[in-house]
């Protein structure tokens, strides 16, 4: 964004948050499409393009200012912060730009139903593999590949990171997989469990293929740390899974996100993950908003109460 965009953007923020105060707000949700028409035409046009024509994996939106001081300390966990937060323009502002993809959408059974979460450092998690860990890498996967009603984009801003920890990707576009091993990933003969997250969620009731959609430009769905071969015998699976797993790992490249950086990931087409880091817990540790995004709410609509709701479970 340049500084005309930027006064665009801060008063559409200044009106919704005027309005509606939170994020979490129905009302807002309802209107929020709306709204997001009065970004900046290049912004609009960017997102459409990203959304038409999946000319990469991955979309950065740059150039919005953030006051360090003004959004106040990174939250001590992600339960924190969420309410009448120093930070609810940069909340507004991703949620407009991911209205531009689809429809955001919240778990009932994650983030107490949270439809924009806060991703911190939480003391305790340092070693687990979830957002919230620090000390450990957080392997790469396809943001809740095991839910049949998984996000189609994920989007992420960044509000704080001074310890230049850097975002994980892999494309679906850089792997280097030979014929006989991609077919095999075609074919429904795996499975991928609920992350530490999500233990109790629902997952598919029936072998899934990692590699799906078109046979020249596939889309991916893959965890490194959750997916098996359905059947334990069937060595051709765990062997073509095997190259997968390295083909990822090789096509993996660093993104360091700035205050004020929005990326959004196709989670069709990439993987993601992050770099190990030192946490200090004293609030200047590295601290994102995350939305999960659907370009079908009505694929849905038999785990929301109402038509209009964003909260699937």
């Amino acid at each position: 964004m340049d500084s005309r965009d930027v006064a665009v953007v801060s008063a559409v923020l200044a009106e919704v948050v005027e309005r509606f105060r939170t994020v979490q707000n129905q009302a807002f949700h309802d209107e929020a499409s709306v709204y997001a028409h009065e970004l900046p035409r290049a912004l609009r046009q960017g997102l459409n393009h990203f959304r038409l024509y999946e000319p990469s994996t991955l979309l950065l939106i740059s150039g919005y200012p953030v006051d360090d001081q003004g959004i106040g300390r990174t939250p001590a966990h992600w339960r924190t912060g969420s309410s009448d937060s120093p930070a609810d323009r940069e909340e507004f502002l991703l949620f407009l730009c991911a209205s531009l993809l689809g429809d955001p959408v919240a778990w009932a059974d994650k983030h107490d139903g949270r439809i924009v979460t806060n991703i911190v450092p939480i003391r305790g998690d340092e070693n687990v593999q979830l957002a919230s860990s620090s000390s450990t890498t957080l392997t790469w996967h396809t943001e809740d590949a095991f839910h049949p009603l998984r996000a189609d984009y994920l989007g992420l801003m960044c509000l704080r990171n001074h310890d230049q920890v850097a975002t994980t990707v892999g494309s679906v576009d850089d792997l280097q997989l030979p014929d006989d091993v991609a077919e095999v990933l075609a074919q429904p003969r795996f499975v991928i469990l609920p992350d530490g997250s999500r233990s109790g969620a629902a997952t598919e009731d029936h072998p899934i293929p990692l590699l799906f959609g078109g046979t020249s430009s596939p889309y991916l769905r893959l965890d490194q740390h959750y997916t098996r071969p359905a059947a334990a015998d069937d060595a051709e699976a765990a062997s073509a899974l095997s190259v997968a797993m390295s083909a990822v790992g090789d096509a993996l490249t660093g993104h360091v996100l700035r205050a004020g950086d929005v990326l959004f990931v196709d989670n069709y087409r990439a993987v993601h993950g992050r770099e190990s880091f030192e946490a200090r817990y004293d609030g200047t540790d590295r601290w994102l908003k995350r939305v999960n995004v659907v370009r079908d709410l009505r694929r849905s609509r038999a785990v929301r109460g109402v038509a209009h709701s964003r909260t699937i479970g």
